[in-house]
């Protein structure tokens, strides 16, 4: 049995015991999780940042982007924000077909697995196990 490193980029580490008991986070709460922090966060920074544009130094691309975003009839920014709807639960929906492994990193015949834990200090829980509804299919748009 390999032996658990204490740090890892300067992040303590520890092991944790498997117990199935008062389970604190299930593979339903992640994905409704990253869908709050992750996808619903990233559309409204994305509409936040082009409106007034964050920063004393902004880049000029994203001033040449506001500035367009502000010309733009409120029927039009409606529409954008669809399509940034689309495009960041598309980029979300990817990430998590990946941690499933319903979408390959790795060519065969070295092909692996991710495995993604949910660990806190008496219970280590597996988010994305094979044997349970992909995780992928739990986001809700």
């Amino acid at each position: 049995m390999l032996s658990m490193p204490k740090h890892v980029y300067g992040i303590s580490v520890k092991p944790a015991r498997e117990q199935p008991l008062e389970v604190k986070m299930v593979a339903d709460e992640f994905v409704q999780i990253i869908d709050l922090v992750v996808r619903k966060r990233a559309i409204e920074t994305t509409e936040r940042n082009l409106a007034r544009p964050p920063g004393a130094r902004r880049p000029s691309d994203l001033l040449e982007m506001a500035n367009w975003y502000a010309q733009l009839p409120q029927e039009e920014k409606d529409i954008l924000r669809n399509v940034l709807s689309l495009a960041v639960s598309h980029a979300v929906l990817g990430f998590l077909s990946v941690l499933d492994g319903a979408q390959a990193i790795e060519e065969p015949p070295h092909k692996g697995h991710l495995e993604l834990y949910y660990v806190s200090e008496h219970h280590r829980i597996l988010l994305n196990d094979p044997k349970s509804e992909p995780l992928n299919d739990k986001l809700r748009p």
